[in-house]
């Protein structure tokens, strides 16, 4: 437990002033009193970041961080492995790291909050999210709200499929970028809500360029109408049938509404429906999907 004030903060830091220079701290433990708050963690990510939630794949390790300072890792500023997780986390900075400010599996990804700044001088300013089945009912809130007010802004980067198996929220204005063939399904109960307003919710590959097919898609397979997409933007997906995919198995009952959203990029369709899956759909746009907008199978 290392727990300083706003005027009297508890600093980690190198020998050196050097990224990489010591390894970190790591907690491998499962207890509420692993916390971190008003603490400054700099130059170390030797291996894999400043401070590390986890270490074996079976660690359960819990942290608490907030208010704190994680800056001039050799890797990532954060890193948390598998099934480990915070039990508070809030108003955090990550600066200068060398590589992201975070890397963190999926059903982690919940704990991260707008007031937090993962977009200062980072090797890249992104949230790196690596694919886990995600069984809890989560929000992904929007990193995306600049709290330092320099005009960069922070997203997810997803990598691999990611397995919604709870009710998932995306936050309004939230920005979801994803690795090459990467993906996110909707299955076995799992729902998606992405509902935006003029503050858009897009999904994008990493490039965010006209790159078409260069990630999987969304994949809904699950008959529930929480499945549903308002003013989002959807580009660059289709790798397979579409930047979204309403059922995949012929037998797949699936349900999805989408409206007022863009659609376009795809080096296949912009929506492809299954033969057993239902779509509603009302005033999208559709644009360069390479084999058509809808195709219901």
């Amino acid at each position: 437990n290392a727990t300083g004030t706003s005027s009297n903060r508890i600093s980690f830091t190198g020998e050196q002033e050097s990224p990489g220079y010591w390894y970190g701290l790591t907690f491998r433990t499962n207890t509420s009193s692993n916390v971190l708050e008003y603490v400054d963690v700099s130059y170390a990510g030797s291996q894999y970041g400043n401070v590390m939630v986890g270490y074996y794949g079976s660690d359960k390790g819990r942290l608490k961080l907030t208010n704190s300072t994680l800056s001039h890792s050799g890797k990532y500023g954060l890193y948390v492995k598998d099934d480990s997780r915070f039990t508070g986390f809030a108003s955090n900075t990550f600066s200068s790291n060398t590589e992201t400010p975070v890397f963190l599996p999926a059903n982690a990804a919940d704990a991260l909050d707008s007031a937090s700044n993962y977009e200062d001088g980072n090797g890249t300013n992104r949230v790196e999210v690596y694919a886990q089945t995600v069984s809890q009912d989560a929000t992904w809130n929007d990193l995306s709200d600049d709290p330092d007010g320099d005009g960069v802004e922070a997203a997810y980067l997803f990598d691999g499929s990611t397995k919604i198996e709870g009710a998932l929220t995306i936050e309004e204005g939230a920005t979801l970028l994803f690795k090459e063939n990467a993906s996110i399904w909707m299955q076995n109960g799992g729902t998606m809500s992405a509902v935006g307003s003029s503050e858009r919710i897009v999904f994008n590959g990493k490039a965010q360029d006209k790159t078409q097919g260069f990630w999987y898609g969304l994949v809904f397979r699950t008959n529930s109408s929480a499945n549903e997409l308002e003013n989002v933007q959807i580009f660059n997906g289709g790798s397979d049938y579409g930047n979204i995919m309403v059922g995949y198995y012929s037998s797949d009952n699936a349900k999805l509404s989408i409206h007022d959203s863009s659609i376009g990029y795809s080096s296949t369709y912009g929506i492809w429906v299954g033969s057993s899956a239902t779509l509603t759909e009302s005033g999208n746009n559709f644009g360069n999907n390479t084999d058509g907008d809808i195709h219901y199978d």
